[in-house]
């Protein structure tokens, strides 16, 4: 799961979630964010670390 804390307020609180198939539900309204969402947590999940990300 990925969560906007920080930034803009059109997209705090904006969920993104990663399902074990690879594919993701849910989204912030911003196409470039998600794609940098999902290519982060790839990274995070392939070494199962778990963190907030700047």
């Amino acid at each position: 799961m990925a969560r906007v804390v920080r930034g803009p307020s059109d997209l705090m609180g904006g969920v993104l979630f990663g399902r074990a198939d690879g594919s993701y539900a849910g989204g912030f309204g911003d196409t470039a964010l998600e794609a940098t969402a999902r290519a982060e947590a790839t990274v995070v999940l392939e070494t199962g670390r778990e963190g907030v990300l700047v």
